[in-house]
């Protein structure tokens, strides 16, 4: 039994299993940083693994609510393709240090740091991020595709003033 209002009309050409994929990113997304963490205009948010399903979602929904997008992919065309979705800063995980690069962008904005961190990666990726968080930033634990789960300190947590939502 499929009940009327939850359904969805997919275009003529377009792939069912992606169009199935569709309100399972873009849900787990919008849930995530609109009704967790509240995100809001001219906020810092930083999108691990931005290239791949969740991740292409947290840009689009991030520039949607006018959040500064700092996104981190690997390899030169993942680079481009999120350049192209409108990324503020895009970060080549396979050139140079992640924290530098970002650390350079938000000096040359004037920024503090990063206010909501997106992380469907975990790992050792999550707690190098994890300095260039603001004093009261959100990290949104949204899964483990590294294959690590991520180990958050207490110390920064406390210090800082984290908020983790699961």
């Amino acid at each position: 039994m499929v009940l009327i209002d939850q359904r969805y009309r997919v275009p003529d050409g377009c792939d069912l299993v992606a169009a199935g994929a569709l309100p399972v990113a873009y849900g787990t997304s919008h849930v995530a940083l609109a009704h967790r963490a509240r995100l809001s205009s001219g906020q810092v948010l930083l999108v691990l693994g931005a290239a791949g399903g969740v991740g292409v979602s947290a840009v689009q929904i991030g520039k949607a609510y006018g959040a500064i997008v700092i996104a981190v992919a690997r390899g030169a065309e993942k680079v481009q393709f999120l350049r192209l979705l409108g990324v503020d800063h895009v970060v080549d995980l396979s050139e140079g240090s992640v924290t530098e690069s970002i650390r350079g962008f938000l000096k040359g904005r004037k920024l503090k740091g990063v206010d909501v961190l997106y992380d469907p990666v975990g790992g050792k990726l999550t707690k190098e991020t994890m300095r260039l968080l603001n004093w009261g930033a959100q990290i949104l634990v949204i899964g483990f595709a590294s294959g690590d789960i991520p180990v958050i300190p207490a110390n920064i947590a406390l210090v800082k003033v984290l908020v983790v939502i699961l």
